[in-house]
């Protein structure tokens, strides 16, 4: 019997939103009771998190030596399709975030107001132009430090975490066998406890401690 693999997409710390926006065509449904219990104790389990978080702050290059000594993490190659993507992917969300007037007349991507053929053809060829906008922004103009780790277990899966020194960004994903995400989740919870929350973090609810419960709610 084949097993089945599972990617999990864990945080974003100090990242912005994605390039492209992902949208439902319909009208929203109400919620049903079991995932309004399901919401509830969510809410509950969060409150309790947020009570226990204590601040200890790291920084990423800490974070770094932590992966290394503890699980043995290696840096992958910058000249990977990997790393390529997914530098290309957060560089455009980080000058959405951080440096929109780059992008000029690019920045706004407007959601079509009708569906059809045409209406969501113009909105991705928008979406692509903006991409290539983004591309073709210096790395004087915007400069990154961005490296992918990776863990690697044969028992378990794999875990890549995307860190940015620049932007402050630490984002974690992992893939591997159903039974097995619960151990690999534990590794990510450790990981992103680590680098932890400064005062000011917890005191203005920042994207750094919103991220960190969330991860550890999740």
């Amino acid at each position: 019997m084949k097993e089945r693999k599972t990617v999990k997409e864990v945080s974003i710390i100090g990242g912005a939103d994605g390039p492209t926006s992902i949208f439902l065509v319909g009208k929203r449904k109400k919620l049903s009771l079991s995932n309004q219990i399901r919401m509830a104790c969510y809410k509950r389990k969060k409150r309790r998190i947020e009570k226990k978080i204590r601040i200890n702050p790291h920084t990423l290059e800490e974070v770094v030596i932590y992966m290394k000594n503890k699980y043995s993490a290696r840096e992958i190659s910058k000249k990977s399709y990997n790393y390529q993507e997914q530098y290309r992917c957060l560089r455009e969300s980080l000058i959405v975030q951080h440096k929109p007037e780059l992008l000029g007349e690019f920045l706004e991507v407007k959601k079509p107001k009708v569906y059809n053929e045409i209406s969501l053809k113009k909105f991705w060829n928008r979406i692509e132009q903006r991409r290539k906008k983004a591309e073709s922004i210096s790395e004087k103009e915007f400069p990154m430090d961005f490296h992918i780790y990776k863990i690697k277990s044969a028992k378990l899966g794999e875990i890549h975490i995307g860190i940015d020194l620049i932007w402050g960004v630490l984002d974690c994903s992992y893939s591997g066998d159903q039974k097995k995400m619960k151990q690999l989740k534990q590794i990510v919870k450790d990981i992103v406890r680590y680098y932890g929350v400064t005062e000011e973090d917890k005191k203005n609810h920042s994207k750094r401690y919103e991220s960190l419960v969330t991860t550890l709610c999740n």
